[in-house]
């Protein structure tokens, strides 16, 4: 909620200029070519220009710890894509930025808050996935270690 009352800020005190910036951003995440990598920055190019827009010092502290938590690592994940699919996130972001053009902060955050639970519901598989993928490559040594024994005590005890 605190992102949302963020967006409903930035909606009520934002030049036009910096929210276009931001519609500019929406705009770009809708298209059905986007790779990755450009997706995550128009993403963060989005959030970052609401964030900056609402003038919320606290959200600009814990968007800079979640970059250091979470962004950078989904950025070196080439092999997954935090990308929503595409009939989930085309109409949200065209709607959002309706909302965003129309300075409708109502439903705006609520929009925003509804775009950001999907994400964080994806990123949350992608991230719990990636830890089992690890786990079990970390018990699979742990038991090769366990089970493939040295010379001496790999025979019959005599």
């Amino acid at each position: 909620h605190l992102f949302s009352s963020c967006v409903r800020m930035a909606v009520l005190r934002a030049p036009d200029a910096e929210l276009e910036g931001v519609r500019a951003h929406l705009r770009a995440i809708q298209g059905d070519e986007l790779e990755p990598a450009p997706y995550l920055e128009h993403l963060h190019g989005m959030i970052n220009g609401l964030v900056d827009a609402s003038g919320n010092f606290v959200l600009r502290l814990l968007r800079h710890a979640l970059k250091l938590q979470f962004w950078d690592r989904l950025e070196a994940q080439q092999d997954i894509s935090v990308r929503m699919p595409q009939d989930v996130l085309a109409p949200l972001a065209r709607r959002l930025d309706q909302a965003l053009e129309a300075r409708d902060e109502k439903a705006a955050a609520e929009l925003i808050f509804e775009l950001m639970s999907d994400h964080r519901e994806r990123v949350v598989k992608l991230l719990n996935a990636e830890q089992a993928e690890q786990l079990a490559g970390k018990v699979t040594s742990h038991l090769q270690l366990l089970f493939d024994l040295p010379e001496p005590f790999a025979g019959d005890p005599a």
